[in-house]
């Protein structure tokens, strides 16, 4: 179900930012990605190609999830931007923001007036305005955190998905290492660990504020969680021990070179990753 859902969200607004709006014979113009968001701000909508706002909200998301972005084997061009070092904040205030935008650009899909009305043409239009609005969620509905799989999520701290599962899970089975450069983004996400966490922190407060808790089950389960992701030595733990079997795959390294990155890592699970959950663990301890 949730791989099914993301996959047809990533192939609607990745694949269709190359769909000419009708299926004309007319040569398709590619985009310059980085520059997407700055053309659709500057020009009015009726001077927009519709793929560009499908590619300006198929960015919009993934530039705010960058572990998806690279799970799902996305390049820089595709985003807009690097992310592969980057980790996402879920304050309230950003996450009200991305809703914001993508409720808007899935207003503009929605209304955008195609030239020529095939059906592949409307079910595109369709499709990506639908998808916007799920990620976008109801506007009366403050409360919860946009999840790249299932979309506007009611409980960002819980015993079987989020950010704090599923980004490490992301980073040990889905972030390539098999470059010097790779693996330094991967240690440059391990210290960023405290800002996500924090803004996860102050996501999950400002959802209390509101009388807006989690089942006691899954907050019992969530906590089982934490303690066990904190539970072993730095240097045994899962961030560390998969880095190592990757670097040392990294043939254009020295013995030296490998040993760096591997410290590097340690350092940044034991001064920041551990800190960050064991404070997450404290609040969701007081819910």
């Amino acid at each position: 179900m949730k791989l099914t859902l993301i996959t047809c969200a990533v192939v609607a607004a990745l694949a269709l930012t190359g769909c000419e709006e009708s299926n004309t014979s007319a040569p398709v113009e590619k985009n310059n990605s980085q520059a997407v968001e700055k053309n659709v701000a500057a020009k009015p909508q009726s001077q927009q190609n519709i793929s560009s706002l499908y590619l300006q909200a198929s960015q919009t998301l993934f530039k705010q999830r960058a572990p998806e972005a690279t799970m799902f084997g996305l390049t820089s061009e595709d985003v807009g931007k690097e992310f592969n070092n980057q980790l996402p904040d879920f304050s309230p205030e950003n996450e009200a923001n991305l809703r914001q935008q993508l409720a808007n650009l899935s207003e503009q899909i929605s209304s955008y007036q195609l030239s020529q009305t095939t059906n592949t043409a409307i079910d595109n239009q369709q499709v990506m305005a639908g998808i916007s609005q799920y990620f976008a969620g109801h506007k009366d509905f403050p409360i919860g955190y946009i999840d790249a799989w299932m979309g506007l999520s009611p409980f960002i701290v819980n015993q079987i998905n989020g950010p704090l599962i599923d980004v490490p899970r992301i980073m040990q089975n889905d972030q390539p290492i098999t470059t010097e450069q790779e693996a330094v983004y991967y240690i440059s996400r391990l210290g960023k660990f405290d800002q996500m966490l924090a803004s996860i922190e102050e996501k999950l407060t400002f959802d209390s504020k509101q009388d807006w808790f989690p089942p006691k089950s899954t907050v019992t389960g969530a906590i089982r969680y934490l303690k066990g992701f904190t539970n072993s030595a730095p240097k045994a733990h899962v961030f560390v021990t998969n880095f190592s079997d990757k670097v040392h795959k990294i043939a254009s390294l020295t013995p030296q070179q490998k040993q760096q990155l591997i410290d590097q890592a340690i350092d940044k699970v034991t001064q920041v990753v551990y800190p960050a959950y064991q404070s997450m663990t404290k609040t969701t301890e007081q819910l």
